[in-house]
């Protein structure tokens, strides 16, 4: 199995799942001030029009990567990585959310040794079914949403600090810069309101005020809604809302407004996009949808959009001169890289993929001209018994 099917199985798994099925028990219905029939400031919008129509396109992201790091994480019976949804990087660690026993938190060090596994269980110090977490670089810890309604936060090595009852659903989680508490985001499936609803919360996430995004998406799988840029501020892009919003303390105001008309697919509003097959049907070749898959470093913006028969149209934007890299092919000449993570994740000046091992790896013909000998060496000796590798990749200022 190519990389490139392996991420597209994981893809169809992650738009079939089902995620919730309680009611919310905390609900508050402000609404968010932005007025949709707005005209904004130029330098807000960003038009895909002519990248994603550039099938001609010669650029290659390898021809632009600066460096990049390949982390192997240790092999032993407890750090065995299942089907995983989720991971964060923070203060020397990885910690990743997988499906043991239906969510479990594992900790690696960022040069891939092996830290602990969270335990398991019904104690007050134990994770039962693990839904989301993040890192809190402010105060040096992880924090865990479990399946219980529960808030545990533990030290950067996974020893437990405390608990917090949430009796309220969260899909995603971030903690402010400040330090002054969180953001927590819900689904419209996750409240009585049937709105995407923005919860700020104080440090013991006890919500202290709500907006609600007033334009409905579907209710799709994703690890990330929230995202940081180089700033420290939280970014929230979502599934088929051509905004990206930026939050603070005290406000979510517009950071971009993707513009597409000429090739952006309009869905009948009977569509289901819990169904997988369903959304697919509706599509066109040559129509596209902006899939909310939106992260950045400090020089880039990561965009992805879809049509029927383009699995992902991958798009660098450089943030300095505004130019638009893509759309990205995978193909046998490509490298690791060209297939970025279905997570689309981001660290400081790196963008973060995960691959998982097939027998292709070196069929990529160019990753000898970003990888050093001592990585093309692990990718070499590679086996399907050892865990998935997480490739670190900088782009070039300059393109």
């Amino acid at each position: 199995m190519t990389v490139y099917h392996h991420c597209h199985k994981l893809l169809i798994k992650k738009f079939m799942k089902n995620i919730f099925s309680l009611l919310l028990l905390f609900m508050c219905g402000c609404h968010i001030a932005i007025d949709e029939t707005r005209v904004f400031n130029v330098n807000n919008v960003v038009n895909f029009n002519n990248a994603i129509r550039n099938t001609n396109a010669k650029d290659y992201i390898y021809d632009i990567v600066d460096s990049v790091k390949l982390i192997k994480l240790e092999v032993n019976e407890e750090s065995v990585l299942y089907d995983f949804d989720n991971f964060e990087i923070g203060n020397g660690h990885i910690y990743i959310l997988d499906r043991y026993k239906g969510g479990s938190v594992v900790i690696f060090k960022t040069d891939g040794s092996f830290v602990k596994r969270l335990p398991f269980g019904d104690g007050p110090k134990d994770i039962n079914k693990a839904l989301d977490i993040t890192f809190d670089s402010a105060k040096n810890e992880l924090i865990v949403y479990t399946g219980d309604f529960f808030i545990k936060k533990y030290t950067a090595k996974g020893d437990f600090i405390s608990s917090y009852p949430t009796k309220y659903i969260i899909h995603d989680m971030l903690p402010l810069k400040s330090g002054n508490g969180y953001i927590a985001v819900q689904k419209e499936i996750g409240n009585e309101s049937q709105l995407f609803s923005v919860i700020w919360t104080d440090t013991c996430f006890v919500p202290q005020r709500v907006k609600n995004l007033m334009l409905r998406t579907y209710n799709i799988s994703e690890p990330h809604f929230l995202t940081y840029d180089k700033e420290g501020n939280i970014n929230l892009s979502r599934f088929m809302d051509n905004n990206i919003y930026s939050i603070d303390d005290n406000t979510i105001e517009l950071k971009r407004r993707i513009v597409f008309n000429d090739c952006e697919l309009n869905l009948p509003k009977v569509v289901n996009a819990v169904n997988y097959e369903e959304l697919e049907s509706a599509m066109i070749n040559d129509k596209y949808l902006y899939t909310g898959k939106f992260c950045e470093t400090n020089n880039y913006e990561f965009y992805t959009f879809k049509s029927k028969n383009d699995f992902r149209c991958i798009l660098y934007r450089n943030k300095k001169n505004g130019k638009i890299l893509g759309p990205i092919k995978i193909t046998t000449d490509a490298s690791l890289i060209e297939c970025p993570s279905i997570y689309a994740h981001s660290y400081g000046d790196y963008f973060i993929a995960v691959e998982y091992h097939s027998d292709d790896f070196m069929q990529y013909a160019a990753n000898s001209k970003v990888f050093s000998k001592a990585q093309m060496d692990i990718l070499k000796n590679s086996t399907a018994e050892d865990n998935p590798l997480i490739i670190m990749y900088k782009l070039k200022d300059e393109i």
